[in-house]
């Protein structure tokens, strides 16, 4: 081999080095600029869960003034997040059984509204729609659902969106079992079922 050819060869040899190296470097900061990406991605989404509007709901009763000695239930709708709720609307429903609601059971989940285009402000709240709607929730089911004969549950959903341009509606939805106690202070208490009650992404595995 010629000195020319070996000279050659060291030229290309440390050519291809040098190439592999900016390579490497490149990978590196491919790397670096994608775990940049996504940090910058998940600092953005926890400052906008952090400042969004959230809906919480709680369950609450009341006498029927216009039914005595009936009762109505219904959930108080919460603003937990920091940015006024945009297009809110709500559902709620009820079923009395016998023994438990079937798992089988259709939530009504793509019903037209009962109540829309509600504004709820952050850390405010409001009474959401009640039931019962047309028929009566009757001195009568209460008694019996006391005995453990029926069971009354009622459930429904939250729908609206977060204050943040295109993002997705958000929705939360309840669903609980009423508990008759017999107690003059606090006849009635809330358990919640172990379905239908899940927000926005946990919804999805909820059907």
């Amino acid at each position: 081999m010629t000195c020319y050819e070996k000279l050659s060869l060291i030229i290309t040899a440390t050519g291809v080095a040098a190439a592999i190296g900016v390579l490497i470097v490149y990978g590196f900061q491919l790397r670096a600029m994608r775990e940049s990406v996504t940090a910058a991605k998940q600092a953005a989404d926890a400052v906008m869960a952090g400042q969004r509007a959230f809906v919480a709901t709680t369950a609450y009763w009341a006498l029927d003034e216009s039914h005595p000695p009936n009762a109505r239930f219904g959930v108080i709708l919460r603003n937990v997040g920091n940015l006024p709720t945009v297009k809110l609307r709500n559902y709620i429903d009820f079923r009395i059984v016998e023994g438990e609601l079937p798992e089988q059971f259709l939530f009504p989940d793509d019903v037209a509204p009962l109540t829309s285009g509600a504004m709820l402000v952050p850390k405010d709240q409001m009474f959401g729609p009640h039931i019962p709607k047309e028929e009566l929730i009757s001195s009568a089911d209460l008694a019996a659902i006391q005995r453990g004969a029926k069971n009354l549950y009622f459930f429904g959903w939250v729908k609206y969106f977060d204050g943040f341009a295109g993002t997705p509606e958000r929705i939360t939805k309840f669903c609980y079992r009423l508990h008759v106690t017999g107690e003059p202070k606090q006849p009635f208490t809330f358990i919640p079922h172990s379905r239908h009650n899940c927000a926005d992404d946990g919804c999805k595995d909820d059907k």
